[in-house]
């Protein structure tokens, strides 16, 4: 997974990844499912919309990566893979409103995935991208916001 600059790479790599290979807690990460009421977006849409100009949208979006790729923080679908250069590109780029939730969505991989994850597994792939984030936590915890700051620190711990 690549390492993402600004708008425009965040954006070829959201189109460029073949999202009907992934699961979310809803589904096939490349369907739109209908079973809600409004229909959950595909996960495309939903990284998309977080980066929108629509602040309801944006807001919106900002828990839904959470509840796609990381449901309820008690399981991790297969989608979290690439949406994890995702999650770190939007906490260094985003404001603290946005970052609340995805804040917690990283949170919520790291202490699920175990530190001692076999080498080679996509979980642990994960684990090393948001440990490699160090410096990042780090200055999430000296945010105004103080639920980005708690869940900065567990990561912390956790990492």
């Amino acid at each position: 997974m690549p390492v993402i600059k600004d708008k425009e790479e965040l954006f070829d790599y959201i189109k460029s990844v073949d999202w009907s290979q992934f699961d979310t807690a809803y589904g096939h990460a490349d369907m739109v499912n209908y079973f809600y009421n409004p229909p959950m977006p595909n996960m495309e849409t939903v990284l998309e919309r977080l980066f929108s100009d629509d602040r309801e949208l944006a807001i919106r979006s900002s828990g839904d990566v959470g509840a796609f790729i990381c449901h309820q923080n008690c399981f991790i679908s297969t989608a979290a893979q690439p949406v994890c250069d995702v999650l770190i590109y939007a906490l260094k780029t985003l404001d603290d409103v946005l970052r609340e939730e995805l804040t917690l969505t990283a949170w919520g991989l790291v202490s699920l995935i175990p530190k001692d994850q076999p080498e080679g597994t996509w979980q642990l792939e994960i684990r090393k991208k948001l440990e490699a984030e160090e410096d990042l936590f780090r200055e999430l915890t000296k945010s105004s916001n103080t639920e980005i700051v708690d869940y900065a620190t567990h990561i912390l711990e956790e990492i």
